[in-house]
């Protein structure tokens, strides 16, 4: 299924929308196989269910881009700029000062009527505007000559999965606490003490439920999708390292 789906989507979307769709959807997925193990059902209902599968995974394709792109504009606010626009400014120490001069000398030279400050003192508020410009400007070239900037394009679809997966996250957690409790249910026809004895397999779908719901909480969390952000920013930043070398 990954093979196919790969062919079907370009290598962005693929990356940054179809995997974490693929994702979303696969708790459903997981609990309905597991089910049809237990039962020993097999034949029709793993088709069924992988049919049910393909659908979710077409659905969320299709929202979870807004999804991201909701949070997107809420980390935004939260952090109060793009990550782009913070790195650039001289209040900022990701990146040293002399670098980040230099990315300000770089880009008002290919960059008309720019005017970055190039000194901590003469910066200002509005320079924010500008440096949104430059930034712009500089995902522009980034995107045009993707063969020489490999790892902007690599860091951006890496930015996009985790944002889209982010946004998509409560969807994870509702369908694996649906299923826990419709599995809840099921295991109410059995007495505790069959249960405890015998734990598998009859409990491995709520076992797995949990797990899933648990690991989505630790790993898909805030931070990671700021960290990408940064990266994706320090990394678009380091191409004004080449422009000198480029006649543009």
């Amino acid at each position: 299924m990954y093979n196919f789906l790969k062919g079907i989507f370009d290598d962005f979307n693929f990356h940054a929308r179809v995997i974490p769709a693929l994702i979303i959807a696969l708790p459903v997925y997981i609990f309905l196989i597991l089910k049809n193990i237990i039962s020993l059902e097999f034949g029709d209902t793993i088709l069924i269910n992988s049919s049910i599968f393909i659908l979710l995974i077409i659905v969320f394709y299709k929202v979870i881009r807004n999804l991201g792109k909701k949070y997107e504009k809420k980390m935004y606010d939260e952090l109060g700029a793009k990550p782009t626009t913070i790195i650039l400014r001289y209040s900022d120490d990701t990146i040293d000062e002399i670098t980040k001069t230099r990315y300000h000398k770089r880009l008002n030279e290919k960059v008309k009527e720019l005017n970055l400050p190039t000194k901590r003192d003469d910066e200002v508020k509005e320079d924010d505007i500008k440096y949104e410009s430059a930034i712009n400007w500089l995902r522009k070239y980034a995107n045009s000559n993707r063969n020489k900037e490999p790892r902007v394009y690599q860091e951006l679809k890496d930015y996009n999965f985790w944002r889209n997966l982010y946004g998509g996250k409560y969807i994870i957690l509702f369908s694996c606490l649906v299923c826990i409790i419709i599995e809840n249910i099921t295991l109410m026809r059995y007495e505790i003490n069959q249960i405890i004895a015998n734990p598998f397999p009859t409990s491995v779908p709520l076992i797995a439920m949990i797990v899933i719901f648990i690991v989505t909480c630790t790993i898909v969390n805030k931070k990671v999708v700021q960290n990408k952000a940064f990266d994706y920013a320090n990394t678009l930043l380091e191409v004004c390292d080449s422009l000198e070398e480029d006649k543009i």
